[in-house]
């Protein structure tokens, strides 16, 4: 069985900073995004072409200007076309460490208990915020780390304003349920997969026949 790693190990950014952005082109050896989650957050802006991305087996589409926001522990893939886009990959629970007090306001999201809006359109506030942010993360000027936090707090600020979270219904209970059994498996395929997996071994992971 081929081995895919859904769950990306590496580290994004440093202890310190932790984010990293990516700038994506045909030439990126992840230009087709597989399919992967990590416990990190994730921004996703198309600056050319279009994106169809799945979160969680809801499918988005994504044009030019176009920005997404992906919870941690999200399980995500994309399919380009004549797309260029960026991702910045983050770890918000580092940045609200300091205020308990927007820990609790953005809580629901990050605990998939509401969703956000699936695509944040290029003229709204929201994606202008994404867009600075990105843009400040790529060209790296001094202090661009306080920009970005900064930024970053105002976008959450703006999607707790607005409200954004309850433009979506909450997640079904259901669908939770579905999203932590295709984890089981993907966890069990990544500790096994030098062996030889069968359909039975897997579906006695998520308690299926």
């Amino acid at each position: 069985m081929k081995y895919i790693e859904y769950r990306e190990k590496r580290e994004h950014g440093t202890r310190d900073f932790p984010y990293a952005c990516y700038h994506v082109t045909d030439k990126h050896p992840r230009y087709n995004m597989i399919h992967h989650w990590h416990n990190e957050c994730e921004l996703v802006l198309v600056r050319s072409g279009s994106l169809i991305l799945t979160i969680d087996g809801k499918e988005r589409f994504l044009s030019e200007g176009d920005c997404t926001f992906i919870v941690g522990g999200s399980m995500h893939g994309g399919i380009p076309d004549n797309c260029v886009y960026d991702c910045l990959v983050f770890d918000l629970a580092a940045l609200l460490r300091c205020s308990k007090l927007c820990i609790s306001a953005i809580q629901p999201i990050l605990n998939h208990e509401k969703s956000l809006p699936s695509v944040f359109p290029k003229d709204s506030e929201t994606s202008g915020y994404m867009t600075e942010i990105i843009d400040t993360m790529l060209a790296q000027e001094p202090g661009y780390e306080f920009f970005v936090q900064g930024k970053m707090l105002c976008m959450l600020g703006g999607i707790v304003k607005s409200n954004a979270c309850a433009e979506e219904k909450e997640f079904p209970t259901a669908d939770i349920r579905k999203i932590h059994k295709f984890k089981k498996v993907l966890t069990f395929i990544e500790q096994h997969y030098r062996e030889q997996i069968t359909l039975d071994q897997m579906a006695q992971q998520c308690g299926m026949n």
